[in-house]
């Protein structure tokens, strides 16, 4: 079984999730499929007490790290904000991002954006030294970062991102 779905991205793709971000841990090892409505996905498998570690950069730091991407909003307890585009290419995500011991534990985040933001938002956690391990909330499983990307952009391709947001009057 390939590691992720064959999803092609255009420049104008965007990705949609509902997803938790953790540091991939030591002993992290493939896991069953899982299957939804936009493919079958290799899922990743780690030791239990593994994914209540927190990444390797300190929280202040990685809210000062978040604050500098472009346009997005930083609260003290961690709230995140960001949002940009028009028309069909609107996208939004918002979140929070979790500390344990004076560093990041984890940073829960949904919604829809750009490859280049979601870049952003691994930065601050300190991805590319530190790898990543993606939690799709909803299903409870997680996924090695390339196979989530496939799946984030099958996701935005399927319902281009209906599904995560209501559209409001100022939307």
């Amino acid at each position: 079984m390939p590691e992720h779905g064959c999803v092609i991205m255009s420049e104008h793709s965007l990705y949609a999730f509902d997803i938790s971000l953790h540091p991939l841990p030591h002993g992290a090892v493939a896991g069953p499929p899982y299957e939804d409505d936009c493919g079958v996905w290799v899922t990743r498998v780690a030791p239990r007490e593994a994914v209540h570690e927190p990444f390797a950069v300190p929280y202040d730091e990685a809210l000062e790290r978040f604050a500098a991407i472009e346009r997005m909003v930083v609260e003290p307890d961690g709230a995140l904000l960001c949002a940009a585009g028009v028309a069909e290419r609107a996208w939004q995500i918002d979140g929070t991002a979790w500390d344990l011991g004076g560093r990041l534990l984890r940073v829960d985040v949904r919604g829809t954006c750009p490859a280049a933001m979601f870049d952003g938002l691994l930065g601050a956690c300190g991805w590319p030294e530190q790898q990543v391990l993606v939690q799709l909330v909803r299903p409870a499983v997680f996924l090695a970062e390339v196979t989530f990307r496939s799946h984030a952009t099958a996701r935005w391709t399927r319902a281009t991102g209906a599904t995560l947001r209501v559209r409001g009057p100022f939307s």
